[in-house]
């Protein structure tokens, strides 16, 4: 049966009114061929153009970001009372952030912040010698699991006893 407007033949497995598909080449015999690179031309446009569809729309997991500081000149008395400033941040949620010194473990709130900053002040004790190191040691923890960890230390230096800083 010859198409409207054309001396074709439809074939007889072809859609009402259309030609049939061509099962060798996988189209129909009138669609053009696709040209190799144009979707990759097309890709690459549009990433130079900064369109915003493959760009992650969150930050990816890892670990958290932790700051312990000790004194200013990192140094202590002993006895003395010194600050230890801490800072954790993680954009997926902290779960914990702990300070340890001289065996004493101090927790801060933290759980499902973002961010905690806040600042110790921490006794050390009567009795250690000059030039003894005083280790500070941070945990952090978020919310999937990753850690961090950072250890800092203070330097004890002679002084008249019961000076305080």
């Amino acid at each position: 049966m010859p198409l409207p407007g054309s001396g074709r033949q439809r074939h007889p497995t072809a859609a009402a009114g259309g030609l049939a598909f061509d099962p060798m080449s996988r189209r129909f015999p009138s669609t053009p061929r696709p040209r190799p690179g144009l979707l990759l031309a097309a890709l690459a446009a549009a990433g130079a153009a900064g369109v915003p569809g493959c760009t992650p729309d969150r930050l990816r997991p890892g670990p958290p970001s932790l700051v312990i500081e000790g004194p200013q000149g990192s140094t202590a008395f002993s006895p003395d009372t010194i600050p230890i400033s801490v800072f954790a941040r993680d954009d997926n949620g902290l779960d914990s952030v702990t300070v340890t010194i001289l065996g004493r473990t101090e927790e801060l709130g933290a759980f499902d912040r973002v961010e905690i900053s806040d600042v110790f002040f921490w006794p050390i004790p009567e009795g250690l010698t000059p030039g003894e190191l005083v280790e500070i040691v941070g945990y952090a923890k978020d919310l999937v699991g990753e850690r961090t960890t950072v250890t800092t230390s203070v330097t004890v230096v002679a002084g008249p006893a019961g000076a305080a800083r």
